[in-house]
């Protein structure tokens, strides 16, 4: 057995479970990134992106990514946030229900990074 099998393990066996972990941390982080708690919302949503590999909702990662993405934006931090918005960008897939609404979204938060690096 190797990592990628270990992975797929978890996942199928405590899938579930690391997806309710995934919902609660990412209501959490949204509630520190309404109350201008950058930081928190920041660590949380790491925390989370750990948890969301071996949930069993593939698309939570997507999301998280793009969240975190947008904190470090928010928290005045382009730089990263761009190293986010390029994770992002590898994982959207053409072949995905939501690209378009996905790959507008990343491409938006583009803009937005390229706007903060240029003040």
């Amino acid at each position: 057995m190797n990592y990628i099998d270990y992975q797929k393990e978890i996942k199928k066996k405590h899938g579930g479970h690391f997806a309710e972990i995934v919902e609660l941390f990412f209501t959490k982080a949204t509630e520190f990134a309404e109350d201008d708690k950058f930081g928190d919302a920041i660590q949380l949503a790491n925390d989370l992106l750990i948890f969301a590999k071996y949930s069993n909702v593939d698309y939570a990662l997507l999301y998280i990514i793009g969240m975190t993405c947008q904190l470090y934006l928010d928290n005045n931090q382009p730089e990263l946030s761009e190293e986010f918005f390029k994770r992002g960008m590898e994982i959207i897939k053409e072949s995905d229900i939501d690209y378009d609404r996905d790959i507008n979204s990343f491409l938006d938060l583009k803009i937005l990074i390229d706007s903060k690096m240029n003040e």
